[in-house]
């Protein structure tokens, strides 16, 4: 995680608060993280090895080291806790033959319905994502509410969780607007009747 506090020193009490809200939201992004994963897996075992399907999901998220190796032991483990009486469980990894028959496969046919599935899925978890870390960034507004604007404490929310810049952008503008008082500026309604005419002077280019 990012250092979580830039300018002026935070309260002791305050400070612990949020590394305590950080921790929080950090497992719980974690457990998100594992469900979907395993969604996944679910989803594509009998035809992808297991940790085909977790490379593709790390890369589609964009996670960074420690998390990629921290879902994919829980998925394992998870993995390992369901294999049947048998002895039966998905392939983690692909054997030379299953990896050539792969090959021989996708040279023809891919999974177009397996990738189709996988972009709806893929961005289903990314909004999940935005509104888990939009409820924990005003969490941090409320902990800062007496030091910090809310701009400022949502910014620390996004750097301490080391967020993407665009997963950021997205948490900033719903928080924003989560915080937003009754006189917050609201949306014009749509027009339904005919055009409005312009001034003579704007219609006409006039001066």
């Amino acid at each position: 995680m990012a250092p979580l506090f830039y300018g002026s020193r935070i309260p002791t009490e305050a400070d612990e608060r949020l590394r305590m809200a950080a921790a929080v939201a950090a497992e719980e992004v974690l457990d998100l993280h594992v469900a979907s994963a395993l969604e996944l897996v679910e989803r594509g075992a009998d035809r992808v090895p297991v940790e085909r399907l977790l490379d593709a999901y790390l890369r589609l998220h964009s996670l960074d080291l420690g998390q990629e190796w921290r879902i994919r032991e829980r998925v394992v483990a998870a993995l390992g806790q369901e294999i049947g009486a048998d002895g039966t469980a998905p392939r983690l990894t692909a054997t030379p033959s299953v990896l050539r028959r792969l090959v021989l496969r996708l040279r023809g046919r891919v999974h177009h319905d397996l990738r189709e599935w996988v972009e709806v899925h893929a961005a289903r978890v990314e909004l999940s994502l935005v509104d888990a870390h939009v409820r924990h960034a005003l969490a941090f507004v409320r902990i800062l509410a007496e030091h910090r604007t809310t701009s400022e404490a949502i910014r620390h929310y996004t750097r301490t969780m080391s967020l993407p810049a665009t997963t950021a952008e997205f948490v900033r503008l719903k928080a924003v607007l989560a915080t937003a008082g009754p006189a917050a500026p609201t949306s014009a309604e749509p027009h339904h009747g005919s055009p409005p005419r312009l001034p003579l002077r704007l219609a006409d280019g006039g001066s």
